[in-house]
This record gives structure tokens, C-alpha cells and sequence, in this order.
């Protein structure tokens, strides 16, 4: 447990640090505008990015528990899984190469669209969850943390100007690849894994399984990401770039609860729900604590907003922090919904979170398009608080609703 809790925090926190250092060189070396750019094409990659990660990255590492470190039955799950992932890679190359055109980005060069491609494709045959299934998170955490590192470490010594574009996506798609390439390699070594072929009615199979749990990603993607692509056809770049790092802010505090759910995951996958009230007593103390904690984080962002945007930005700071401000109920809103939407995962509710999450992913692109187009920005934020609403309001009325997952009553 608390090793998963470590090493499930530091990859996250690198995950934190790639921004922290990054955003504040891009606006200076880059300007404003091209930052938004960048903003713009890894918002499209994580979403294209999810029809390749499906549901593995919840259902993988449940699914290799299940086979008792039989390394027969490990290679065939893992090779099922890379052939799966190779039809969604096809269908995401297609999303993907539409999405350039639709934004005009095949006006950057060869170079520049053959990089996204190659970002794309190391973030589509992630392996992380193969490693956390395993119990080796610590061994992707130490391949996760150098190549990472090693490029901001390039990024920083060799992107000048905004000329250097293309090769701020090719330094991020050749250090996920390195990560693929090394941790097969362990695997390999370590797991003797082997490569199998699997018949097409089992990928059928892994599709229809992974389906509900797909619409949940899309719909958490669509929440990260939705809001730089709306605001990329009504506004310039620059505008993006502005209202970005506000969001960025914000989004480093909210995916803590994220980062909280993958450390805390394993520990409710021990408990099981063959005691619900030791179960539902677990997650009613993390419902207190994810209160008190974003309470606060929200708290320090707003009393410590004139330190911290500098940081990132030393042009638009006003701006900048009209909107973080606007934001920071997001936090917590989002903070009340995580324990109710654990409570669903483990007692295997997919098709009552599913649908929440399907119809919150409706409810976000609509606002996000009428709000946007009356009143830009600002329809954004609006947009992205009621969704929180939306879904934090369904997650726990689902979870209470029935005496069985009521945290508060059924201790």
C-alpha cells in the first residue's frame, strides 16, 4: 500500500512538474500565442489518446490480478490487450488526422504533424497499467522519471524561439517512446513476456467489456480538455494561452484526486465489497478528508493567487487571475464527487457511473458551445462548474440512494 501510494505519487508529480516548468519558459521563449498552440494540440492528443487507453487503464491492472502471476495467462491478456489497442490506434490516426486539418495545423510542416503523430503513438501503447497490475510501479516509476525529466531537460536547452514548435512535440513523443521501448524490454527480462496472436471474436470481446468504462474517460478527457478546442475556433491562440494557465492552475490541485484514487485504488480493491460497512466506513473518512484538503487548497490558491500566477506568466496577470478565481469552486465540487464515484467502481455499478459520466460528457460540449459563442471565456467557466455540478450531484445521489453504498448511514 504504501509503496503504490509513493511511487503512484511521483509519477504524478512529475506529471505536475512537466507544466510548473514548462508553461512559464513557453510563454517567455514561445510567446502567449504559441503556447496556445501547444495547448491546443495536447488537448487533442489526450483525447485521441483515450479511444487508445479505452478502459485498460482501470479494468488492465483488476484483470492481471485476477490470474495469479501465471505467466501463460499474463502474456496472453497483455498481447490481447496490444491487439486491441492496434484496430483503436487505427480508428484514433483517423480522429487524429481529421482533427490537424480541422485546426489547420498541417500549415506547421511535415516535421511539426509527423512529431503529433509520433506523440500520439507512444501515449497510445502506454503500459502503465500492466506495471501497477504486476505490482512493479516502482520499476515504471524509475523509466517514467528519467525520460521525462531527460526531456525537459532537452526542451529547455534546445527550444529558443517559436520556430522550435515541431520540435517541442517530437522531444515529448520520443521520450514516451523510450519509456514503451524500455519497459517491454523489462518485461521481457524480468516477466518473460512473449508476444501472441489473439483470435478477433476476443478483441470483439474486449471492446464490448471495456465500453462503459471508455464513455467514463471520454467524458473526464472532454471535462481536462474540451475547453481549449471550444475556445480554439471562437478565439485566437493568445486568448487560449490566457485562459490556459488559469486552468492549468486549477487542474494541478483538482487531478490530485485522481492522483489520490490510483494510490488509494488498491487499498478499496483489498478491502472488497465482501464487508460493505468496513468498505463504506473507508470511504466516508475519505469523503471527510477530501472536504478538509481541497478546502484548503482552494483557500491557498485564492490568498496566494498574486505569488503564484507570476510564475507561470508575467503578461496578462490580471486576467489571468479573474479567471482562476472564477475556477477555484471547480476544486471542490469535483473534491465531493470522487469518494461516491470509488464507491461505484468497486461494487462493479459501470452502467449507473457510465451513464453519468455519458451524460455529463453531453451536458459539457453542449454548454460549452452556446455558453462560449454568447460569452467566450467566460461561457467556459460557466460551462465547466455546472458539468462539476452535473456529475458530482448524480455520482453521490446513485451511491446514497441505495442503503448498501450509503457512507453516511450503512457504517
Amino acid at each position: 500500500m504504501i509503496k503504490s501510494v509513493f511511487f503512484s505519487f511521483g509519477i504524478n508529480f512529475i506529471n505536475l512538474l512537466f507544466p510548473l516548468l514548462l508553461i512559464p519558459f513557453f510563454i517567455k521563449n514561445l510567446g502567449i500565442g504559441i503556447y496556445g498552440i501547444i495547448v491546443i494540440v495536447i488537448a487533442i492528443i489526450n483525447y485521441v489518446g483515450i479511444i487508445t487507453d479505452y478502459s485498460y487503464a482501470i479494468l488492465g491492472p483488476i484483470e492481471l490480478n485476477k490470474l495469479d502471476n501465471n505467466t501463460v495467462l499474463i502474456n496472453n491478456y497483455i498481447s490481447k490487450v496490444i491487439n486491441t489497442k492496434f484496430f483503436l490506434t487505427l480508428i484514433g490516426s483517423f480522429v487524429l488526422f481529421i482533427s490537424l486539418y480541422f485546426y489547420h495545423l498541417f500549415e506547421n510542416g511535415f516535421f511539426c504533424v509527423f512529431s503529433i503523430f509520433l506523440m500520439f503513438f507512444s501515449r497510445s501503447q502506454n503500459v502503465f497499467w500492466v506495471f501497477i497490475g504486476l505490482n512493479k510501479i516502482n520499476v515504471y516509476f524509475y523509466f517514467y522519471t528519467f525520460f521525462k525529466i531527460l526531456s525537459i531537460f532537452l526542451i529547455l536547452s534546445f527550444v529558443n524561439t517559436n520556430k522550435d514548435l515541431d520540435l517541442v512535440f517530437f522531444i515529448m513523443g520520443i521520450s514516451d517512446t523510450l519509456i514503451i521501448v524500455f519497459s517491454y524490454v523489462f518485461l521481457y527480462i524480468k516477466h518473460d513476456f512473449k508476444y501472441c496472436f489473439t483470435k478477433l471474436n476476443e478483441v470483439y470481446f474486449e471492446f464490448r467489456i471495456g465500453f462503459s468504462q471508455f464513455l467514463t474517460f471520454l467524458s473526464l478527457c472532454s471535462l481536462s480538455n474540451s475547453s481549449a478546442l471550444i475556445l480554439g475556433v471562437m478565439v485566437k491562440p493568445e486568448v487560449v494561452g490566457i485562459y490556459s494557465v488559469a486552468e492549468k492552475i486549477v487542474m494541478l490541485i483538482k487531478n490530485c484526486t485522481g492522483v489520490l484514487f490510483t494510490a488509494l485504488f488498491p487499498k478499496v480493491c483489498s478491502i472488497g465489497t465482501s464487508d460493505l460497512k468496513k468498505l463504506n466506513r473507508f470511504i466516508y473518512l475519505l469523503f471527510k478528508s477530501y472536504i478538509l484538503l481541497f478546502i484548503v487548497a482552494a483557500l491557498f490558491l485564492f490568498l496566494f493567487s498574486d505569488y503564484i500566477i507570476p510564475f507561470f506568466s508575467k503578461i496578462s496577470i490580471e486576467e489571468i487571475k479573474k479567471y482562476l478565481i472564477y475556477l477555484l469552486p471547480v476544486i471542490i465540487i469535483s473534491a465531493l464527487g470522487q469518494p461516491a464515484y470509488m464507491s461505484l467502481v468497486i461494487t462493479e455499478q459501470k452502467n449507473k457511473y457510465s451513464l453519468i459520466y455519458l451524460g455529463a460528457l453531453f451536458f459539457n460540449l453542449l454548454a460549452s458551445l452556446i455558453l462560449c459563442y454568447y460569452f467566450n471565456v467566460y461561457g467556459i467557466v460557466m460551462s465547466l462548474f455546472l458539468t462539476e455540478i452535473f456529475i458530482t450531484s448524480f455520482l453521490n445521489y446513485f451511491t446514497l440512494n441505495k442503503f448498501e453504498t450509503n457512507f453516511f448511514k450503512n457504517l
